[in-house]
C-alpha cells in the first residue's frame, strides 16, 4: 500500500473521534484533496468516507465489547455526532442493534466472572 494512504488510515484510527474531513486527513499526509481521494479509492478501493464510517464501527466494537460505557457515550466517542445516527449506521452494517451486538459480544462479565 502507498506509504501516504497507510498514514492517512493510521491517523484516521488514531483520531476517529474527531471531526475527520477529507481534506483535512490530505493535508495531514500532505496531498491535495483531489490527489488523495484518487489514490485513496485506487489503493483501497473504496472513498474516504465509507472507510471512515467502518474504522469508527470497528472501534464501536471493540467499545462494546469491553467496557460498560453507554452506546450514547461509545457513538460520540468514535465519532458520530449523535447517538441516532450511531444506531443506524450500526444496525445497517451489523444487521442488529448495538445493544443487542453487545449482549451477545461482551468481554465485560467475563472478565469479572475470571477475576472472581
Amino acid at each position: 500500500m502507498e506509504s501516504r494512504i497507510r498514514l492517512a488510515l493510521e491517523f484516521t484510527q488514531a483520531h476517529c473521534a474527531e471531526h475527520l474531513t477529507v481534506s483535512l486527513v490530505a493535508a495531514q499526509v500532505g496531498l491535495s484533496r483531489s490527489r488523495f481521494e484518487h489514490l485513496f479509492r485506487a489503493e483501497t478501493g473504496r472513498r474516504f468516507k465509507p472507510a471512515l464510517r467502518q474504522v469508527r464501527l470497528s472501534e464501536s466494537q471493540s467499545l462494546l465489547a469491553r467496557s460498560e460505557l453507554r452506546i450514547k457515550e461509545i457513538a460520540y466517542r468514535v465519532g458520530f455526532r449523535s447517538a441516532w445516527a450511531f444506531s443506524r449506521a450500526f444496525r445497517k452494517v451489523y444487521g442488529q442493534p448495538a445493544s443487542q451486538w453487545r449482549r451477545r459480544h461482551s468481554q465485560v462479565g467475563i472478565a469479572r466472572l475470571d477475576n472472581t
